[in-house]
């Protein structure tokens, strides 16, 4: 899959957004731009993975790719013109599907493209009724290279009254110019959805602050607390970001939110009767099945689309700010860094506390002296997902550190050191009733052994 950037110099430019193979999905080198030329871009040689209005309407053909001749063209050599399924002469992927024979001629509105393929060569795609669609080149390869066609000048037309289909006073020079045409044919087929679009913008524009507080106040769900429900929140745009070509929570389109959100709550019958007399046009199926999984288990009532959209924003800027604060803080509370009495940082920490278990029944005994790295804890889940990715991504990349190749290349180098586990010693920890064989035997238990040396 990829998505297209723009044209530049004759060459259309594009960047892969996922690569199958043989051995699953390559995301390498993903985010750089490439081009195809002319003789890739050809009908059939893409194709459109999203079904959308637009795809039912033509672009416009610049002038360099259309046939320059009024009247057409006449085959003059003595063989015919062989016709191709396929812009490239390449045998086995352009097999021969039919011949034109000499002295027929082909009116303009049946000649539908002109193209350079990769070896220079200069072919029409023509419409020949007898045979169909094909690709016919404008020379034979090989030898003193004659022509396989002339130009038919348009009073030599063998049908003098017979209409032109084609406007030939209107030849485009630029693709601003196809695109422009483009764009006035698709407002005059779509208008009806252009409207929608535009009403449903407008529905959820916020004119003033004192509207944004008011939604910020009743825009959270059902009977939940203000954290819980900017945690579904949180998820919700997480799930549906990672549908989206960026797959950034921060950079995910509003548009795509909207649709998503509005037909997930409308396909569980959670729309807040406020939202039932607007329309969002449907958006990528996946996103909108994404943001429906993480609000099917949610028995509450959900308040208006536009408060929702208050609270996202809000929890947005927090994650805007947290992706460039949460590096240059200590993410560990006080007590972690204490001793059972007093300690290095001053508190004290419960004895349960030792070994780094997670029960927690003395805790309330303790003093739980604030910071920030408690409270980031507690709001843990407000962050999303490619919030705290760039971060682990990045201690791993500080924290790398250059590997000395060994001298023989069938030996492992001595700074690479050999873990050993056993998965089935794991699942067996797994399934027993001990909490403390299952912390021991675990897959984590057992790295953590294998790194102590024990």
């Amino acid at each position: 899959e990829a998505e297209v950037l723009c044209p530049f110099q004759g060459k259309l430019w594009y960047k892969l957004v996922s690569q199958k193979s043989e051995g699953g999905s390559l995301t390498e080198g993903g985010g750089r731009a490439w081009y195809w030329d002319e003789s890739e871009v050809v009908s059939g040689g893409l194709q459109l993975i999203e079904a959308s209005t637009a795809n039912q309407i033509d672009l416009p053909i610049l002038g360099r790719f259309q046939c320059t001749s009024k009247g057409g063209i006449r085959i003059t050599w003595s063989s015919g013109a062989v016709m191709r399924a396929d812009l490239e002469l390449f045998e086995a992927f352009s097999a021969s599907i039919g011949n034109i024979p000499k002295g027929t001629v082909i009116p303009r509105k049946d000649l539908l493209e002109r193209r350079v393929n990769s070896s220079g060569i200069v072919r029409f795609l023509v419409n020949y009724e007898p045979v169909g669609q094909g690709w016919i080149s404008s020379r034979i390869r090989g030898g003193k290279e004659s022509p396989i066609f002339e130009i038919v000048d348009e009073f030599d037309m063998i049908e003098d009254d017979e209409e032109e289909s084609v406007d030939t006073n209107e030849i485009l020079s630029c693709p601003y110019q196809c695109a422009e045409l483009w764009k006035k044919k698709y407002d005059q087929t779509v208008p009806k959805l252009s409207q929608q679009s535009m009403k449903a913008r407008e529905f959820c524009t916020i004119q003033t602050y004192e509207e944004f507080k008011e939604l910020l106040s009743v825009g959270v769900i059902g009977n939940m607390s203000p954290l819980d429900s900017d945690s579904v929140l949180s998820r919700v745009v997480t799930s549906i970001s990672n549908c989206s070509p960026s797959g950034s929570a921060l950079e995910c389109p509003y548009d795509l939110l909207c649709s998503a959100l509005f037909h997930a709550l409308k396909g569980h019958n959670r729309l807040h009767d406020a939202d039932r007399s607007i329309h969002f046009i449907a958006g990528t199926p996946g996103a909108q099945e994404a943001a429906a999984s993480k609000i099917a288990h949610i028995p509450h009532k959900f308040p208006p689309l536009k408060a929702l959209l208050a609270r996202i924003s809000m929890l947005r800027a927090l994650n805007r700010r947290a992706k460039y604060a949460l590096p240059l803080y200590s993410l560990r509370p006080p007590q972690e860094d204490s001793a059972v009495i007093g300690g290095l940082s001053g508190f004290g920490a419960s004895v349960e506390r030792l070994g780094k278990t997670r029960e927690t029944v003395s805790l309330e005994k303790w003093v739980q002296s604030p910071s920030i790295g408690r409270r980031v804890r507690n709001c843990r889940e407000l962050l999303f997902t490619s919030i705290k990715r760039d971060l682990l991504s990045s201690i791993v990349e500080a924290t790398t550190t250059p590997t000395s190749l060994s001298h023989d290349e069938y030996e492992l180098p001595r700074d690479v050191r050999t873990v050993r586990v056993n998965r089935l010693k794991a699942r067996q920890a797994m399934n027993s009733s001990g909490e403390t064989a299952r912390r021991k035997n675990s897959v984590f238990g057992q790295l953590q052994n294998e790194h102590d040396g024990n």
